[in-house]
């Protein structure tokens, strides 16, 4: 079992950094589409949530209440230099 030290320094994250909320502004309150937490996604689908790590790559999700498609690029440095962007 991990403590919350080695779990932080997993995510390469410290305790105060808050994950990164990746969302369509379709709204107020804006719709989440995913958080992105260091080297992890976090999705949530319904009632279950997916953590993704060690990903690189095009990532895309639509959004549930408007359907406009949102791509995020992922470096392969990980979450912390990724790339938003919007499909026309």
């Amino acid at each position: 079992m991990h403590t919350p030290d080695t779990m932080d320094q997993a995510f390469d994250r410290t305790p105060e950094t808050p994950p990164r909320r990746w969302v369509c502004r379709c709204s107020t309150p804006p719709i989440l589409l995913a958080t992105l937490d260091g080297n992890q996604i976090n999705l949530k689908v319904r009632d279950r949530y997916y953590h993704i790590e060690g990903l690189h790559g095009r990532i895309q999700a639509t959004c549930p209440r408007c359907g406009k498609q949102h791509t995020i690029t992922i470096a392969a440095e990980g979450v912390g230099a990724y790339s938003p962007h919007d499909a026309s």
